[in-house]
């Protein structure tokens, strides 16, 4: 699988802190996957960064199926997350408060 032709931009959206990022594509483009690794990097981020919990980010679409979809998705990569690291490992905790928070996040 060859990479995107826009990847080094999707990489920028997912890991930016300092400002808010809107993500405008077409259906089908992997709108939804870049805002679900987004929302994990800032629930966990890989890099030295502070974590912010989910209950302080909201995401926003256009249709209650389409949340529910990033909200199941969201809780997904989370859980996938956490299975791959240690128990002590930095990126845990803050992955499980995420977890604990999804229900409620404002998505």
């Amino acid at each position: 699988m060859s990479a995107l032709v826009d990847e080094a931009d999707r990489q920028r959206a997912i890991v930016e802190r300092a400002r808010n990022v809107l993500v405008d594509a077409s259906a089908g483009t992997g709108k939804t996957s870049l805002v679900v690794e987004r929302l994990v990097e800032l629930v966990a981020p890989r890099e030295g960064a502070d974590a912010i919990p989910i209950d302080r980010l909201a995401a926003i679409t256009f249709t209650r199926k389409a949340a529910g979809e990033l909200r199941v998705r969201t809780r997904q990569r989370l859980l996938e997350q956490l299975a791959t690291l240690p128990p002590d490992s930095p990126r845990a905790l803050p992955l499980r408060h995420a977890l604990g928070g999804i229900d409620t996040a404002q998505i």
